[in-house]
Formats: C-alpha cells, structure tokens, sequence
C-alpha cells in the first residue's frame, strides 16, 4: 500500500468504529493507530512522505459535498495524539534524558524537528488553534441549547477534543513552532471554556499547567 492511502484507510477504521455502540473499542485503536503512524511519520517524513501532515489535513477537513459542518472528530483526535507523540519522541527533553544516548537517533530527531519547523509548524499550528477554536464555539452553543441526553453527549465529545487540542498545544511550544505572543493569545480563548473544561479532572490539570 502506497503512503497516501494509508490515512483514508485509517479513517475509515476509525468512522467505522465510532458508529458501535462501546465507543472505548476507537479510543484504544485510534492509540494504536497514532502510536504505529508516528513510527511511520519519524523513519519517512524527512525523506519519503513529506506530505504526511498535508495528507492528514485532508482527511479533518468536512468534505465540500458532506452534510458535516464542523471538523471531523475521531481524525483531529488522531492528529493530536499524533503530534502529541512526535513532541514526546523528538522534543520532549525528560523523555529522552532516561533514553541510553544514542547518536543516530538524536541526529534523526533534530533532523524531524528541523523539517517540521520548516515544512510544516504553521499549518500544524494553524490546524490546532482552528480546531479548537471551533470546538469553544460549540460547546457555548451546546450549553445554551443543551437539555437533551444527545446533546450532553455531543458537548462530552466536543469538550475531549478542545481538552486534546489544548494538550497538543502545549506540547509543541517546546519545539519553538510558535511565537510567544500567540502562545498568550490562545491562553486567553482557553480562559473563556476553562469552566467547561473543569468538569474532568483531568482537563483541569492541563489547563492550570498552560496559565502556569
């Protein structure tokens, strides 16, 4: 299978998933799925699959002929675990202080991060801050229109992608791919849903770790 297909069959997987009834079945695979790729995106991105990250904005985007007017959730979930990953493995410096040094891998990895920085960190940066910006919108409008028991769990899944999108963030201010002033701009738009945000204890903490 050529690399550009690979993504689209992912999605499909993962749709396919989405629709049973024990959703945890997507959460484990979309896992597997973002560990497995960005072992892939780290041996081909530099040299290979340049298009990885345009291949997957593909994919989050609604299709101009789908009735779907936001983001395609279970695909962002995946980026953002995806670049999540790729921040851990080749910018995260407690992470690969335990590591036993190794000279090919610090090489591979400043190499990644160069041409992340070079290809492709505004559009990362760009599809996160959009992403979550949408999510803020509708979880305002989920709230005001709430009541109903599918609309809670519309606002549940809405709330898990801006809490991943704010993760993800977080985690890519390290590799210097935005500016600091932009890092305080999306600070404020977090301040505006942290009240959501604080229903899972988990959000909570990743919100206090951003202000702070």
């Amino acid at each position: 299978m050529d690399q550009p297909n690979l993504l689209p069959l992912v999605s499909s997987k993962l749709y396919y998933l989405s629709l049973k009834p024990n959703s945890r079945y997507c959460a484990v695979l979309r896992n597997k799925f973002s560990h497995t790729l960005t072992l892939f995106f780290l041996c081909t991105y530099v040299e290979q699959w340049s298009t990885f990250f345009t291949d997957l904005f593909v994919l989050i985007r609604p299709a101009e002929s789908s009735s779907q007017p936001t983001y395609n959730r279970h695909i962002s979930l995946l980026f953002f675990h995806i670049v999540l990953e790729i921040s851990g493995e080749v910018a995260d410096n407690m992470i690969k202080s335990a590591r036993t040094y190794n000279a090919v891998r610090n090489t591979r990895d400043a190499r990644v991060r160069d041409a992340v920085r070079e290809r492709d960190a505004a559009r990362i940066n760009e599809a996160v801050l959009t992403i979550v910006a949408d999510g803020a919108e509708r979880m305002s409008r989920l709230r005001k229109d709430g009541g109903s028991s599918e609309s809670e769990r519309e606002l549940d899944g809405v709330v898990e992608v801006v809490d991943w999108g704010i993760r993800t963030f977080g985690s890519y201010v390290g590799m210097s791919m935005v500016r600091y002033g932009v890092f305080m701009l999306m600070l404020r738009l977090f301040r505006l849903d942290r009240h959501q945000l604080n229903r899972h204890s988990d959000n909570r903490a990743t919100v206090v770790y951003l202000i702070i």
